[in-house]
Parts: C-alpha cells; structure tokens; sequence
C-alpha cells in the first residue's frame, strides 16, 4: 500500500496486487493496515467532536438509487452530525460526489470550508480526492478493471474528519464481520456493517439485511432487519433502481415532496435510522425510523438540503 499511494508500481503491478488480493479475501488487519497508510496520508479536516459517515463500498452492481447519500442528509436535519465521505463513480452511473453536485452542493471545497460547513450545517461532504490525492495512483487502474478490489473497503474506513460512528454496507455476507473489524481497529466506538440479502450495500426495504454491530464495550453482535418488522411490504427491488447523478437527484426531490417510490422513502428512512441509532441519536433503531420518516415527511431534510447548498456555494 506504501508503494501504491507513492506511485512506486506501474499499473500492471497495481493491477496484479489489488486482483490478487481481491480473490482470497481480504482479512481484516489488511484491510485496516491499508486504510492506515491512506489516512496517515490524508489531508485532515480541522473539526472536532462525534461525527458519524454513512458510506457503501459501492460495487454491489445493482445500479440503485443514492439510498446512503440522501439518509446521511435525512440523518442531518434530525441533529446527526454527518461528515459524508465519498467519490464519483466508479462503476455505477451515480457515485455521492455526482449526487450532491446534482442538487447543487459545490463538492470540491477545501478542509477548513469543509470544517466550517460542519459546524454551521451539521453536514458536510468530504470529496475523496481532495483529501487522499495519493489515491490518484489507484484511480485509473481501478476504472480500468471495473470490478472490486480492496480499495473499494479501504476508502470508506479512510474517513478525513475521522468520524468514530460509521454505518457502512459491504458488497457481501463475508466482508461483515472484517470490515467492522477493521474499523475498530482504525478507532471507531461504534460501528455497524450491513449487507442486504438482495445484494445491495445497504440496508434494504425488498430484502432481509444482515447486520454485523460492534458497540462502544467493543462486543460484536449479529443480527437481521426485517423490513416486514417496520411494516414495509410489497417492496419490489425495481422501486430502488436509479439512474444518473440527474435522474438520481430528481427521484430525491420527489420523495421527499411526497410524490416518489415508496421504495425510495423507506430504504432512505431504514439507513438514516440506523445512524441515528449507531450515533447515539436515537436509543432504538425503530425510534430512529420514526424520527427519519417525520423528517422527510415534514420538510425538514428540503430545508436541510437548501442550508448545506448555501453554506457550500458561499
């Protein structure tokens, strides 16, 4: 990984080591090693205090709307505090930086205007490639293979503000428990790794979701979400299809004026729940579905949109 991030290896080298690792397996203190060599070389943002990241590894090949990158808003507007970590696609047609960028939130701003928006919004977006400009050795053998590799769980435990509650979604049922491994070992106090079992990177409302949780006593639990358990049934996976960046953001405006897919409003509402709930914002995971519904309901993440698309663009 020191060798990547200084530019050492050709990309027939990158291409070898991150396809090879890819398909043993990463184990956790890989994957923590890795994503200690890219935060050592991270530009950090300057802010202090409990921040939560809600970020998928991406690859889940599903081509689903940005469920995680409109919860993490939704989490904001009920007092969350979300330092968002994220890119542009890589092998989807709408990455986080693509979606925000489409409402009209500037991404590409510096660490102490990232810091301040923070503090002013309670939301902030943390565009990769500002942060790890060592990653721009990986990036293009990255595009070039179109497929997952370490870097894909390496960047969300790389978080610039170190945000210690994390709500990730991996791509499989094996990455759950290296993962939230690694992340402890990276400093988290909590974290939880979810991975539906309709394959998306998330939490789902078509599917059962398995969940890998590690609190702040460091004890690892396992259990599942049941969308039948919020009431949610009848969810076809079709209602979560997305498109571009543009299509993707239309369809966020639309759920949250109460004319878009039911799917959309109760897959953004069960991942904004659970970081309420792994943040300490919310003391049950069924108080904070409840919390995320209200507030998309009533105007809260709209207003919460317009304030961080100001604070952005001053």
């Amino acid at each position: 990984m020191e060798d990547l991030t200084e530019g050492s290896l050709d990309e027939r080298q990158t291409s070898a080591i991150l396809t090879a690792i890819s398909a043993k397996g990463p184990s956790a203190e890989e994957i923590a090693g890795c994503a200690a060599v890219l935060c050592r070389k991270k530009t950090p943002v300057p802010i202090q205090g409990n921040l939560t990241d809600i970020v998928g590894t991406g690859g889940d090949g599903i081509g689903s709307f940005n469920i995680s990158s409109l919860a993490a808003l939704v989490a904001a507007s009920c007092g969350v505090p979300i330092a968002k970590h994220g890119n542009r696609a890589v092998s989807s047609k709408s990455g986080s930086a693509d979606f925000y960028e489409a409402l009209g939130i500037k991404i590409d701003i510096p660490a102490e205007k990232t810091a301040e928006i923070i503090q002013k919004t309670g939301f902030g977006f943390l565009f990769a490639p500002v942060y790890h400009s060592a990653m721009r050795f990986a990036a293009p053998v990255r595009k070039l293979l179109g497929v997952k590799t370490i870097m894909n769980l390496v960047g969300p435990l790389s978080n610039p503000a170190g945000a210690q509650y994390q709500m990730l979604g991996v791509y499989e049922k094996s990455l759950l428990r290296p993962v939230a491994e690694a992340s402890k070992m990276l400093g988290a106090r909590r974290v939880m790794v979810v991975v539906s079992r309709d394959g998306m990177d998330e939490i789902s409302c078509a599917a059962v979701t398995d969940v890998v949780e590690i609190g702040e006593d460091g004890v690892f639990r396992e259990y599942t979400i049941d969308p039948a358990d919020f009431g949610i049934r009848d969810c076809p996976i079709s209602d979560l299809l997305g498109g571009d960046s543009r299509e993707n953001a239309s369809l966020a405006l639309d759920a949250l004026q109460g004319r878009g897919r039911q799917g959309i409003v109760e897959a953004v509402a069960l991942n904004a729940a659970a970081t309420l709930y792994i943040s300490g914002c919310a003391p049950t995971f069924k108080e904070g579905y409840a919390r995320a519904k209200a507030a998309m309901a009533d105007g809260s993440v709209l207003k919460k949109i317009d304030e961080v698309r100001e604070a952005s663009c001053a």
